[in-house]
């Protein structure tokens, strides 16, 4: 979380006058519908899904786990989607993954 909230244009590739503190992890209701068809979902299996919202590809998108800022019963984990899949599961904090940070009001 801190990652996300630390960007800001000039870092990560950003080109967009951003500031820290306007960039989060997003929950894990935001990263569901960042944009999957069909919508991401716990333990869907693994249907094909494609990560775009309409009219608006993604690139680089990792086929891994990506984390959200929601955490589980446990507080050592945290929901994460895997994007290959659109499989919403539950892992520990202690692993390393991907983030997609948001831009705050976007």
């Amino acid at each position: 979380m801190a990652y996300c909230q630390s960007l800001a244009s000039g870092t990560a590739g950003l080109t967009d006058g951003s500031l820290a503190g306007q960039w989060h992890l997003p929950s894990k209701a935001e990263l569901e519908g960042i944009g999957t068809d069909p919508p991401a979902m716990w333990e869907s299996g693994y249907p094909s899904v494609t990560w775009t919202k309409p009219g608006t590809p993604f690139t680089g998108v990792q086929d891994d786990f990506y984390w959200s800022s929601t955490e589980w019963a446990n507080p050592d984990g945290a929901w994460s989607v895997r994007m290959y899949s659109g499989v919403v599961n539950s892992l520990g904090k202690s692993l390393y993954y991907y983030v997609w940070a948001v831009k705050n009001g976007q």
